[in-house]
């Protein structure tokens, strides 16, 4: 029990200078923080494919399967069709509103003469998706009527044209929201319908356009103890009523020991006290003892009433001396050559 005590205040103290001191860190700190987040990504997207259907002839016997996208040219008396597909994707993070459309356009180019919008207008279908929205599209290339609308547009002008129409597919997004884009995505895929071939120009067909969402936000800071994270707020009360807390039951004890050593009674000199408040008038206290002369005979007593009893006999006072600390007191009384001693010891 007594280690306990002993350990107690050393451990209070300690946990008040703790408390005490990371509560005044709390305060120190700011009670929110600005942090930008990334919410994702704003996506416009367009991708192009065709596929190349040929009437059967000697160099695509009947069975040949549709040509893919190639670099190479084709014959335009034996292409049959170009299927052209459009898809169109549009995207952002879910707390963003999507709107916008797909609009493709078909153009009809003579490169430094005339270009001519061809009065096709594809179908375009739209469908949600879970943070956006998607298009599809696909269409016949109007090859024959493109060279038949350059031929009237040579007839009416009377230029020839310097080198190879251009068949133009152009894609564009329109009545974007600001969810999506600052600027809407535009590409375009061409063909070039020159002395009886139509040959694809260009390699890519996918273009994109992506943008960060970065959003700043303010948030409460966090203060971290030992691995727990809490609000400054909530550090700055707890750890506050904690410091106060500690500080109380430290004076508390402080107070408390103080009052205990205080009012510790040494037992000699309470029963000093005792005896000289009863028998006062009998007893005259000095200062020092000398030594006991050699012959005189030293009788202890075992209790004071027997002192007294003798000095009251022999009508002798009774004399008193104390040590210092209080430690050890003693009565006596002298008759003749005989001392009677009663002491009183601490313990």
């Amino acid at each position: 029990m007594k280690l306990l005590q002993k350990i107690k205040q050393p451990l209070l103290i300690v946990a008040t200078i703790l408390m005490g001191v990371v509560a005044i860190k709390a305060f120190f700190m700011p009670l929110q923080v600005t942090e930008d987040r990334y919410r994702g990504e704003k996506i416009q997207q367009i991708n192009y494919d065709y596929l190349v259907y040929t009437r059967p002839s000697i160099l695509y016997p009947e069975g040949t399967k549709p040509l893919p996208p190639g670099n190479s040219g084709y014959p335009i008396n034996i292409v049959d069709k170009i299927e052209f597909f459009v898809e169109g994707k549009l995207a952002a993070p879910v707390s963003h509103d999507i709107e916008g459309k797909l609009a493709i356009t078909l153009l009809l180019r003579s490169e430094g003469q005339w270009q001519k919008e061809l009065d096709i207008k594809p179908d375009v279908k739209e469908a949600a998706t879970i943070n956006g929205k998607e298009f599809r599209a696909s269409f016949n290339l109007p090859i024959r009527e493109a060279l038949g609308l350059a031929e009237k547009v040579v007839q009416e002008i009377g230029l020839s044209p310097n080198s190879g129409y251009k068949l133009i597919v152009q894609s564009t997004f329109t009545s974007l929201s600001e969810a999506v884009a600052e600027e809407a995505l535009s590409a375009s895929y061409e063909f070039e319908l020159w002395q009886g071939m139509i040959e694809p120009l260009g390699e890519e067909l996918a273009f994109s356009n992506r943008e960060e969402v970065v959003e700043t936000v303010t948030a409460a800071k966090l203060f971290s103890f030992f691995g727990y994270n809490i609000s400054v707020v909530s550090a700055r009360i707890i750890f506050s009523v904690l410091f106060l807390l500690f500080l109380t039951l430290l004076i508390y004890q402080q107070m408390k020991a103080k009052k205990n050593s205080s009012g510790v009674i040494n037992p000699v000199a309470a029963e000093v006290r005792r005896i000289r408040k009863k028998y006062g008038n009998r007893i005259i206290e000095i200062a020092d003892l000398k030594e006991i002369p050699a012959g005189y005979l030293q009788v202890q007593l075992y209790s004071f009433k027997d002192l007294l009893k003798l000095a009251e006999e022999r009508e002798h006072p009774i004399l008193q001396i104390s040590s210092v600390d209080f430690k050890t007191s003693c009565f006596y009384t002298v008759d003749d050559n005989t001392l009677y001693v009663y002491r009183i010891n601490l313990g």
